[in-house]
């Protein structure tokens, strides 16, 4: 009997192992065994997802956007001198509402660039903008980046009471379908009129007219490319991005806004560039109170008095 070479069994052995492994998890039984798990997996995840969005404004929990048919932001009592000067502004939030057309193009243009480059192609929310919120945040470890659109910060905005800031599930779901309930009934501009009259910027400035009016010494109608690039970045955080405190962050900040704008085309790239060689300037007057302080005091009392 001829008897086959030692290494030539061996490799025929190991053939045979080897099909019989590919086999395995090419057969059926394995497809299976495979297939089944991640499906259980994928369909108790999804109805997770539809349950927790079909539930997100169970009992009254989300706020009715029908408040924003006749919502007027609260403004500020101001009073001014003989020769029409701006004294002082009283109240707890200084604010002065302007119409979409009031704003300058450029505070429009700079806080869609930055806060919300497709502001004018969704419908509330930015899809394309979770999967890459999520991916930054993994990799981080922590809640390093968001996917707010405009419309879903103006729906915190409006609504912090029922709506909070701080960072849930169940309340971003309650933020999400309130974004797609304002997005079905107001248009972009109106949405954008309200979010820029409703917004945070520091030194109790709500809106970006009493924002510009307190950095700028002038009306948000009249700032240039480069101070409403600076609205836009201390919106981002107004403390730390405050142009007194923390000037060098925010001109830092600034510029980033800027490129922002040229990457999405607002702006060439020359007129980038000439933008960001501005100084940061901003007005020398940092608060009403060092005009007739005794005077406002005695129109304050008697407004208080009279009005409460």
């Amino acid at each position: 009997m001829i008897r086959r070479p030692r290494r030539w069994r061996s490799r025929t052995r190991r053939g045979v192992a080897a099909g019989k492994w590919y086999q395995r998890i090419t057969g059926l039984g394995f497809i299976k065994k495979l297939f089944l798990p991640c499906f259980t997996l994928t369909a108790f995840c999804v109805g997770l997802a539809y349950g927790s969005w079909t539930r997100a404004c169970s009992g009254m929990s989300c706020p009715s956007i029908a408040l924003l048919e006749g919502y007027q932001p609260r403004q500020t009592a101001k009073v001014y001198a003989a020769d029409g000067r701006l004294i002082t502004e009283l109240g707890a939030e200084r604010r002065t509402v302007l119409t979409f057309d009031e704003i300058s193009p450029a505070v429009h243009a700079a806080f869609v660039a930055s806060e919300d480059r497709r502001f004018y192609n969704h419908r509330g929310i930015d899809w394309l903008g979770i999967p890459r919120a999520a991916l930054v945040n993994l990799g981080q470890f922590r809640f390093a980046e968001g996917f707010s659109t405009i419309t879903m910060q103006l729906a915190r905005n409006v609504f912090p009471d029922r709506l909070p800031a701080h960072k849930d599930p169940r309340r971003k779901l309650r933020e999400m379908k309130v974004a797609l309930e304002i997005e079905r009934t107001y248009d972009k501009n109106r949405i954008l009129e309200l979010y820029l009259n409703q917004l945070y910027l520091g030194g109790r400035a709500f809106g970006v007219e009493a924002a510009a009016q307190r950095f700028f010494g002038k009306s948000a109608q009249d700032v240039n490319v480069a101070e409403a690039a600076t609205l836009a970045a201390v919106a981002r955080n107004p403390m730390f991005y405050d142009p007194r405190r923390n000037p060098d962050h925010t001109l830092r900040r600034r510029n980033v806004v800027l490129n922002v704008m040229r990457d999405q085309d607002y702006l060439t790239p020359l007129e980038a560039e000439q933008w960001k060689a501005l100084p940061l300037e901003v007005s020398s007057r940092v608060d009403y109170g060092d005009v007739a302080p005794y005077f406002v005091e005695w129109i304050r009392r008697q407004l208080f008095d009279r009005y409460g």
